[in-house]
Order: structure tokens, then C-alpha cells, then sequence
């Protein structure tokens, strides 16, 4: 958490710069990426919580998955849960249900892609939609399978990666943030990956 959290500054802290036009950016664009670190700090703050989120959600799924575990196996059991929140997480978008509409009409008014016929934020929104699916499946097939503290790390640094792969393919600014958060998140995965396993001692000092 304390290594995303440096990775969020860093960012914060490359885009401050721009604001005060010590990039490389055009003048009119540095000004325009000048940030409000109250409303940064606002997102880091909900970044934060969704860390504590999904540990929590994590315990919930391992407990669901203990409960249940003779009445179907844990891939069927995952995938239920899986369908379950996810209708359930449509609900709220009831209440705005006006800013989807004008979204959605928004993005069938776009331009056709180029050679297929079709909206390009349509066919962009499909193409989320699929690599969301794998990757949530994914997660939810991991969850049935390691312990939530551990499905927590592996978040952590994907999400890392995704910063790190952003920084790559959009050549923004390597902070020393950056570099601390790299020493904490890959160095606390590894620590945890080195430890020793705890049931396995029990079972040996039991015999």
C-alpha cells in the first residue's frame, strides 16, 4: 500500500512539474496540467481504501469458499461468485442512469473505425469489456486458489506494472518515488515468497 501510494506521488509530483512548465510540454498544455493536490490527495485517499476494500472482500470470498466447498468446486464456486456481485454491483448505476445514456449516445455518434463499420468507442468499449472479462476471471480463479493476503500482493504489483507500463509507452518521468515504490512492492512480494509456510510446520510438529 505505502509503495503504490510512492508510486501516486511520483505521479503527482511529474505533473506538478509540468504544471509550472519544467517539462517538455508546450506551454499551453503545461498550464493546462497544472493539478489540484487536494483532489490527488482525495483519489490516493479512495486508492487507499479500495486497498483495505479488497482485502476484505478477500476474507469474504475465502470464508464463501470454505463454507460451500463440498457442494460444487471452487472454479464453479468462483464463477458464481463472480456473476453474483457483478449483477449485484449494476444496481447503483440505476441512479445514473442519465449520464450512461448520454455516454452511450456519445459514443454511437463516434467515428467508424476504418475498415469496420462500427463506432470506434463502441468497438473500444467491447474490446474493454473482453480484456475486463479475462482479467476478472482471472483474479476470481486466483482467489479460489491462494489466500486472500496473497491475492492482495499479486494486485498490488499488477497494478504497479500498469504504472510502469504506462511510464514505458508514454515516456512520462522516472521519479525517485517511482524508484522506492519499486524497492517496496517487489521486495515485500519476495519477502512474503520466502516465507515459510506455517501449515506445513504444524502438520510436521503434529507427527
Amino acid at each position: 500500500t505505502i509503495g503504490i501510494f510512492l508510486a501516486s506521488m511520483g505521479e503527482l509530483k511529474t505533473l506538478k512539474d509540468c504544471g509550472s512548465g519544467q517539462c517538455q510540454a508546450e506551454p499551453s498544455e503545461a498550464m493546462d496540467s497544472a493539478v489540484d493536490v487536494g483532489t490527488w490527495l482525495i483519489g490516493i485517499g479512495m486508492l487507499a481504501f479500495v486497498q483495505l476494500l479488497q482485502g476484505f472482500l478477500g476474507h469474504v470470498q475465502s470464508t464463501y469458499y470454505r463454507i460451500y466447498k463440498d457442494l460444487a468446486p471452487k472454479n464453479e464456486l468462483c464463477d458464481e461468485f463472480l456473476f453474483t456481485s457483478h449483477v449485484i454491483a449494476l444496481l447503483p448505476l440505476f441512479f445514473l442512469k442519465d449520464d450512461i445514456m448520454a455516454a452511450a449516445e456519445s459514443a454511437w455518434l463516434s467515428e467508424p473505425l476504418p475498415l469496420v463499420p462500427v463506432p470506434s468507442r463502441v468497438a473500444w468499449l467491447l474490446v474493454n469489456n473482453v480484456s475486463q472479462t479475462i482479467c476478472l476471471k482471472g483474479v476470481f480463479r486466483t482467489s479460489a486458489t491462494v489466500s486472500p493476503l496473497a491475492l492482495t500482493i499479486i494486485l498490488s504489483v499488477r497494478k504497479f506494472l500498469s504504472v510502469v507500463v504506462s511510464i514505458m509507452l508514454f515516456s512520462n518521468p522516472w521519479t525517485i518515488q517511482h524508484s522506492f515504490a519499486t524497492v517496496l512492492i517487489f521486495g515485500g512480494a519476495f519477502a512474503y515468497s520466502q516465507a515459510p509456510d506455517v501449515k506445513v510446520d504444524k502438520e510436521v510438529k503434529s507427527e
